[in-house]
């Protein structure tokens, strides 16, 4: 029964940009009461590069991994994201960013949607196109 975990960031010179990428991983039968907080079965790759395309702002591209593995759950996820955050003055910044998030449950057969994010609201775009269209329709 074991955890890994490991993370690593790397700058590199373009658009003064850097690479991060971090894993980790704990077998089903894990248990350590005493260390980080973790999920047995569960396993999490993300990578994302951080560019500065513009004066102080910044421009990110993300893709995560994630997959839970027991004998309850086996299930999947993948996420996609590009943000942008914008400074605004010394003290606030704006942030704007997409997620598209792909998800597989083996036990039940469910999937899910792109979800849009802006800053403090998350909803789904397929849940609201249907309302549109289903308006429409009467």
């Amino acid at each position: 029964m074991a955890w890994q975990s490991g993370r690593h960031s790397t700058p590199f010179a373009f658009r003064s940009g850097t690479a991060h990428f971090s894993f980790s991983r704990t077998d089903e039968g894990f248990s350590n009461p005493f260390g980080a907080t973790t999920l047995p079965g569960s396993q999490i790759a993300r990578g994302s590069v951080e560019l500065t395309p513009v004066g102080s702002a910044k421009l990110q591209f993300a893709f995560t991994d994630e997959r839970n593995s027991t004998s309850l759950v086996d299930n999947q996820r993948q996420t996609a994201s590009v943000q942008w955050k914008q400074p605004v003055g010394e003290k606030m910044d704006l942030t704007a960013g997409y997620d598209f998030r792909n998800f597989k449950d083996a036990l039940t057969r469910a999937r899910s949607h792109p979800i849009w994010q802006v800053p403090g609201w998350t909803g789904a775009l397929p849940a609201v196109c249907k309302r549109a269209s289903d308006a429409n329709k009467i």
